[in-house]
């Protein structure tokens, strides 16, 4: 069985490099369980610049996930699921991870976990920002940001229903009805915008011009405030539209927001 450890170092680069070369600085990783809260475990990620700590909850019916960065933001994502159903990609444990009961400290890179009496508290030791986890709930932990953990769905409508996103294109768009506007962001992070002002069909053609010329009405609404991360693309939903921008490589931070009014390049 592959462990989320595993799977993480196995992303990693495995060059060789010729005697004397710098070697590649692997993370540091401490993985375990919480004997206070059953089912609960977590695993720390220490790397240069950073890493971060995961704690987790699976049971039959209910599955939790907390995320801590360095910068003390907590990423939340909390289902009732039907037979472990894996929607918060939770990842297993790997075997002989130990079992920790309470008063146990691990210190590792930037962060600091301690079992306690119903769960386990991990935080960021120089500001004390991060969370608390029991079987059933997380909390803030020294004032850190609680947000919901991205999504990961091929394609999503903004709130107002005026903007469709597939994931898979990297594009958006908003209803085929002129006027009609689109954006497109390549791997890279450059950014195809189309507009269509007014309703017009060329001679010949059965149908008007548009941008995006098809529509689901029927799939997910993403909520203000909740994002969704699919195909290396990050979209955020807010009041002023829908910002998508590369989650990595070389045009990462770079794309664009779109609203029923506009379209704009982003990063």
């Amino acid at each position: 069985m592959i462990t989320a450890i595993a799977m993480l170092v196995m992303a990693l680069p495995t060059t060789a490099f010729a005697a004397g070369a710098a070697r590649i600085s692997r993370p540091k990783v401490s993985e375990f369980f919480v004997a206070t809260a059953p089912g609960v475990g977590c695993f720390i990620v220490a790397e240069a610049g950073g890493g971060t700590v995961v704690c987790y909850t699976e049971t039959r019916s209910f599955e939790q996930k907390a995320i801590l960065s360095v910068s003390g933001e907590v990423q939340v994502c909390a289902r009732h699921v039907h037979a472990f159903a894996d929607d918060c990609e939770l990842g297993n444990a790997g075997e002989g991870t130990p079992t920790f009961k309470a008063g146990k400290r691990i210190v590792l890179g930037a962060f600091r976990c301690q079992v306690v009496r119903y769960g386990v508290s991990c935080t960021v030791i120089a500001t004390g920002k991060g969370f608390y986890m029991t079987a059933h709930h997380v909390t803030s932990v020294g004032g850190a940001a609680i947000v919901p953990a991205p999504l990961r769905i091929p394609q999503f409508l903004s709130p107002d229903r005026s903007v469709w996103c597939v994931m898979e294109d990297r594009t958006c768009g908003t209803y085929p009805k002129p006027p009609t506007r689109s954006a497109a962001v390549d791997s890279q992070g450059n950014d195809t915008f189309c507009n269509v002002p007014e309703l017009i069909t060329p001679p010949g053609a059965n149908e008007a011009e548009g941008c995006f010329q098809n529509w689901n009405s029927s799939t997910p609404v993403l909520a203000y405030g909740h994002s969704d991360l699919y195909n290396g693309l990050l979209c955020m939903s807010a009041a002023d539209g829908i910002t998508c921008t590369l989650d990595s490589g070389a045009g990462k931070g770079k794309g664009f927001r779109i609203e029923e009014s506009e379209a704009v390049e982003v990063g």
